[in-house]
């Protein structure tokens, strides 16, 4: 069974306890923790997508922001099976973070989840900037597979 997004948004509020619901453009911002934005809305190309993004930090020129720049593009490389696509607005000097969830299937419980997750890779990566790194300390750790592994190696 299908939901609509304005269900799906109603139902996940319930299950982190906020009120929640989409903004006249059919999307919606949500501020987690009074300092995490992130924005929640249908992807208009397709009806079981939708777009989640944040913005992480603002990057002035220099040589720090190509070594955090750099190490984005690596974390894209490796976050493989992990929540999150970084990218860079160059009109803010923004560093971004983005991630696409397929809606088919996907419950309330399953989608708050998803905004917990994504939430602290918000944290991880701000937390990081803040302190002067150029990304977390497990930006490039490869998802741990689940499941038997074969030979019974771990990976």
């Amino acid at each position: 069974m299908s939901i609509t997004f304005e269900e799906l948004l109603f139902e996940m509020g319930e299950e982190l306890d906020i009120e929640i619901e989409p903004d006249p453009m059919g999307g919606c911002l949500l501020t987690l923790d009074e300092k995490y934005n992130i924005q929640i809305q249908p992807d208009q190309m397709s009806d079981d997508h939708i777009l989640l993004g944040s913005r992480l930090a603002e990057l002035g020129p220099g040589k720090y922001r190509e070594n955090v720049l750099k190490d984005a593009l690596k974390s894209n490389f490796v976050i493989q099976g992990k929540p999150g696509i970084l990218g860079y607005f160059q009109r803010d000097n923004m560093l971004m973070l983005f991630d696409y969830l397929s809606t088919r299937d996907l419950t309330p419980i399953e989608f708050a989840e998803a905004i917990l997750k994504f939430k602290q890779l918000i944290v991880d990566w701000v937390e990081a900037l803040e302190g002067g790194k150029t990304a977390p300390d497990d930006a490039f750790e490869k998802p741990k597979s689940e499941g038997p592994q074969m030979f019974g190696l771990k990976t």
